[in-house]
């Protein structure tokens, strides 16, 4: 999603607190053989410069929303 111009778009206009992380790896096309979880840092970093947030905050805010996401479904 990251790659479009639209993806971009769309995820420029997503609030932060509503953003999740998600992937089809390791089956996404161009990852090399080994993947590792580092390779979220890549969407971090993005994330972070879309919303002008240091990469911990974002890792924060990311886990925060799976947190409430989670709560909410007990």
């Amino acid at each position: 999603m990251l790659q479009s111009v639209n993806g971009i778009n769309i995820v420029g206009n997503i609030p932060v607190d509503r953003i999740l992380l998600e992937s089809d790896a390791p089956f996404t096309k161009g990852l090399s053989e080994k993947y590792t979880i580092d390779f979220n840092d890549v969407i971090y970093k993005y994330i972070g410069e879309l919303y002008h947030q240091e990469l911990d905050v974002v890792k924060k805010r990311i886990k925060a929303n799976f947190a409430e996401v989670l709560k909410s479904k007990r």
